[in-house]
């Protein structure tokens, strides 16, 4: 089964995040788990999940992650909104995963 791996008499959790990529049989291309550089794979036993990374917000379970806009900072991974800078700052940093810019 998808997210297992082992030898017909036993199984063990298969660790697609740090596999990161895979052969697409359907389109004969190599694929990654997770979008790269805008999200982060998520490892679960028989499974894996993608987020958002940090400085990118969406809601589609880390697939469509969106660059926070300028004025905006998301600072941990997960599928939450950019957030404003802090009041009388401002940042043009695109993407941007602090407010400490």
């Amino acid at each position: 089964n998808p997210g297992w791996q082992g030898t017909g008499l036993s199984c063990s959790n298969f660790d697609e995040c740090a596999a990161k990529w895979y052969d697409d049989p359907v389109t004969g291309t190599s694929r990654y788990y997770c979008p790269q550089n805008t999200s982060t794979c998520i490892d679960v036993i028989g499974s894996f999940y993608c987020e958002c990374a940090p400085g990118f917000s969406g809601s589609d379970n880390g697939f469509n992650c969106s660059a926070c806009a300028a004025g905006t900072y998301k600072n941990i991974s997960g599928n939450s909104s950019c957030v404003g800078c802090p009041t009388d700052t401002f940042s043009t940093t695109v993407a941007a995963d602090s407010e400490d810019l």
